[in-house]
């Protein structure tokens, strides 16, 4: 009989193939101009992420908690996310660039977590408790929210470049109207803003979980490297709407600051994670992992 992790990896595999094939989908209709692909491509996404969905409810049972013990969780959580935002604003954004981005970031989304694969485990303690939910799902939706903007960042970038170059026929109906990005890049940072701030917060009532179940020092909790790079990210961005209120910096600014800091918070949830330097490990009972 198949094991849970059987399961789980054959689900991610399917899964990873339709997001290949929405990427494939993606090109050709770039390339294409056929509008008629946009609806395939959505009902690609849809299917991935319903079935990566069904897996994260499997675990779920597994574990008996929340799915957000181990950074394969948090992937996986990060790029179902990431899935429902492109669904939810392609309604609104029909363009063929916007969808191409998008399949092929959520194409490498699922490669990354395929590769971090590991089998449900036993979460610790901490993990069960209301601030490390609030704490884990706050953190993975502003991921996903920067990422939406630094996506529309990019294609704001790549629409300006293309207009002072003059070379705007290859353009038409393919990338969304400037003012369309700008705001869509505002609101993304903003979400990020809110969603980072209530993870702070709650980060705040881990912390002192932390310090009672694990005895650790709030200096030990402050010196993570996750840490460091979250309130890095949510300095930036506070500086940035700051300066973005009273017009002092323009959109192209805006967007370059926004690419770096979405590589800044992803850097903060993925990689950190990776290489064994944070506090932030709540499965299988390790309390450090250096």
């Amino acid at each position: 009989m198949p094991t849970l992790f059987t399961i789980e990896k054959d689900i991610l595999l399917i899964v990873a193939i339709l997001y290949l094939a929405a990427a494939i989908v993606g090109f050709c209709r770039l390339s294409r101009g056929d509008p008629k692909l946009r609806y395939f491509l959505v009902a690609l996404i849809a299917f991935a992420v319903s079935l990566e969905s069904t897996a994260l409810v499997f675990r779920a049972v597994e574990i008996k908690a929340v799915p957000l013990t181990v950074l394969f969780e948090s992937m996986m959580v990060l790029t179902i996310a990431f899935g429902l935002i492109y669904i939810a604003f392609s309604v609104a954004i029909s363009q063929a660039w916007f969808g191409s981005v998008m399949s092929c970031l959520l194409l490498a989304m699922t490669v990354a977590t395929l590769l971090v694969f590991t089998p449900a485990a036993e979460p610790d303690k901490i993990a069960k408790t209301p601030w490390a939910v609030s704490h884990g799902l706050s953190m993975v939706l502003a991921g996903a929210m920067i990422t939406f903007s630094a996506v529309n960042a990019y294609l704001f970038l790549l629409a300006d470049r293309r207009l002072k170059a003059k070379r705007v026929s290859g353009m038409a109906g393919k990338v969304p109207n400037i003012e369309r990005m700008e705001q869509l890049t505002l609101f993304g940072i903003r979400a990020c803003f809110v969603l980072l701030t209530f993870g702070i917060v709650s980060g705040i009532g881990l912390g002192i979980v932390k310090h009672v179940m694990l005895e650790l020092t709030f200096i030990q909790g402050l010196l993570d490297p996750k840490i460091l790079c979250i309130g890095a990210a949510w300095v930036v961005i506070t500086i940035l709407l700051f300066l973005r209120h009273f017009n002092l910096i323009g959109n192209k600014t805006t967007a370059y600051v926004t690419i770096v800091v979405s590589f800044l918070i992803i850097f903060a949830i993925i990689a950190v994670t990776v290489f064994g330097i944070t506090w932030h490990t709540f499965g299988g009972g390790a309390v450090m992992n250096m």
